[in-house]
């Protein structure tokens, strides 16, 4: 038997966008390869199981599986069915509701041969559903390869196209290998992208990065990722700290990554209080919350941070996000004196 490469989508009620998915699997070249589908119906109640079928019907390549319960795990149900494959080959995750482009499989197929790489990573273009207008790019000004050696000192120019595990071409034996070993292991769902993906390219030996942009990741307003979730704030840290331990495999972090890192870290604090805003909770709640945030020795740490390379803009600007933090407090009927004392002038701030 020949390589196949092994495609994964798992659909909870998305009658309305898992045609566009799945017809830009189908449009696909597999350069020879032989494709199997795994089309996931995960417990749906509207019309995504009548769709499942119908492009198992036409297709003999694509796998219907129906479940009768909705299992919000992406992790449990990928391993579970990857692992009972005995193949060589290669590996696609695609979420429900995004698209590849017609020509990702052929261009990040013959990158990953051609530079003998784990992983083929690509641009991505981040589509407003309402409007379908592309507003934001991830991608880099020419083609990355990056061996495992320089995994930690150059963590900054890669990490954000190894956060979420679609928009890649895997080898099939290291993804197996990475979902063997955490079988029993039990995460949050907001935990699972960033575990699953660092987990698998830390077994890799040589990952890269295709500067075409070949993947569509669809953005709305009520999605998981803009929504504020109350343990959000203390999981920071300890995302932090993972990403951390899993750098330190590789080699001593350097100013440089460590200088990302509260980038990366103020990112976050940015993202918490910008949806948190947004909620119906009462201004109590939010200032209890945003009491809470700076309450972290992390955040202080982060605000402190001196010599900070200059690339990395919102810790050149920290000195304005907590002016904002001070307006926000005020407008929600708080003491911005009392919340924020450690970065007034009175308990000693410095930025």
């Amino acid at each position: 038997m020949g390589e196949k490469v092994l495609i994964y989508t798992q659909a909870y009620n998305s009658e309305r966008t898992l045609h566009r998915a799945v017809d830009s699997i189908i449009a696909q070249d597999f350069c020879g390869l032989q494709p199997e589908y795994i089309l996931v119906n995960n417990g749906s109640i509207d019309g995504t199981p009548g769709i499942i079928n119908e492009y198992g019907k036409r297709h003999d390549w694509i796998k219907p599986i129906h479940l009768g319960v909705n299992i919000p795990s992406v992790s449990a149900l990928v391993g579970a069915v990857l692992c009972k494959y005995r193949t060589q080959g290669y590996y696609i995750h695609l979420d429900a509701d995004d698209e590849y482009m017609p020509n990702f499989f052929r261009n990040a197929y013959y990158f990953l041969r051609k530079n003998s790489l784990d992983i083929a990573a690509c641009g991505i273009a981040h589509v407003d559903t309402a409007s379908g207008k592309t507003i934001k790019l991830r991608q880099t000004s020419g083609n990355m390869v990056m061996d495992r050696i320089d995994y930690a000192e150059q963590y900054y120019l890669y990490r954000r196209f190894f956060t979420e595990r679609w928009a890649k071409i895997y080898r099939l034996s290291l993804v197996q290998e990475w979902y063997s070993e955490t079988a029993d292991s039990l995460r949050s769902i907001s935990e699972r992208d960033y575990e699953d993906t660092l987990g698998i390219v830390a077994k890799t030996n040589r990952i890269g990065v295709l500067a075409e942009t070949l993947f569509r990741y669809y953005l709305s307003p009520g999605q998981d990722t803009k929504t504020f979730k109350r343990g959000y704030i203390p999981r920071m840290v300890h995302h932090i700290a993972n990403i951390r331990k899993w750098l330190n495999q590789f080699g001593e972090l350097n100013k440089l990554n460590e200088d990302y890192l509260a980038t990366i870290y103020l990112s976050w604090c940015e993202r918490a209080v910008e949806t948190l805003l947004n909620t119906d909770l009462t201004n109590v709640e939010k200032l209890g919350y945003i009491r809470d945030m700076f309450a972290l020795p992390e955040t202080a740490s982060v605000l402190r941070r001196e010599n900070c390379d200059p690339q990395f803009r919102n810790l050149a600007a920290r000195g304005e996000f907590l002016r904002r933090i001070e307006r926000t407090v005020v407008e929600l009927g708080g003491d911005s004196a009392e919340i924020l004392y450690e970065f007034t002038p009175a308990g000693g701030r410095t930025i």
